[in-house]
């Protein structure tokens, strides 16, 4: 070989090695099998979407028992207010409010219809008391005029008999007023029993009622029956809101 064909050669050859070694084609190989070390912890996605939240399971939470009662003449409350939709709570917190209106006006109207009754219970205890006590004072009478009708009968003895008739008669008639009048102090102490009776019994209707009345103005605060999220219902295909009535009927 001449010198010139071995200087070609060389060249050719430091070239190619260079390439090589700029190209780095053992890389190609290791990068397909490059390693990592796998730690534990939390994988978390979110997804969004548009559309109704229904819960799969839920407690249903109504107006407070006490309103179902029928002494309590309500039929419908407004919602006065409302935990937001979706809002997470715990057992025991207010998620809503019904509006007190209309249980103060119904108290209210209670109060003075006791007070009226309670007037007049008491005018027929101080009516009662007066009454008796004059139809009492009667019958006293009636008795002392029968034992002074008594006496004429047994010193008439010596008269003649027309005078005893006379005597006789005075004291039957003293004898049937005495009776009249004690009958009347049995129907008029009857008569006051049953009037006091009566206000008695439109009395404890009406404490009745006003306990009952206090006690749902006392749960007109809607407590959470659980732990969880808050989802409204829906009455007549439209979700309740503040303003909504609800009631035994929409519970």
């Amino acid at each position: 070989m001449s010198r010139i064909t071995l200087k070609k050669i060389g060249i050719a050859s430091a070239v190619l090695l260079l390439s090589f070694f700029i190209w780095k084609p053992w890389e190609m190989f290791t990068e397909a099998y490059r390693t990592t070390t796998v730690q534990k912890g939390t994988f978390e996605t979110s997804i969004m979407v548009i559309g109704e939240l229904k819960a799969q399971k839920a407690l249903d939470i109504t107006v407070p028992q006490i309103s179902f009662n029928e002494e309590i003449d309500i039929w419908t409350l407004k919602i006065l207010s409302l935990a937001e939709e979706g809002k997470m709570v715990e057992k025991g917190d207010e998620i809503a409010r019904l509006e007190p209106t209309k249980v103060e006006e119904d108290l209210a109207a209670v109060n003075k219809k006791l007070d009226e009754y309670y007037s007049l219970l008491e005018d027929a205890k101080i009516d009662s008391s007066l009454t008796l006590a004059d139809v009492r004072e009667t019958i006293q009478k009636e008795k002392d005029r029968v034992l002074d009708t008594e006496l004429k009968v047994e010193q008439s003895s010596f008269e003649s008999k027309a005078i005893q008739r006379q005597v006789a008669i005075e004291l039957e008639k003293a004898q049937r007023s005495l009776l009249k009048t004690q009958r009347n102090l049995i129907i008029r102490t009857q008569k006051h029993k049953i009037r006091i009776a009566r206000n008695h019994r439109k009395i404890n209707k009406l404490e009745h009622k006003k306990k009952l009345l206090e006690q749902l103005r006392s749960e007109l605060s809607i407590k959470s029956p659980a732990s969880g999220m808050v989802i409204y219902g829906i009455d007549d295909g439209q979700k309740v809101k503040v303003g909504t009535k609800v009631g035994r009927w929409m519970p």
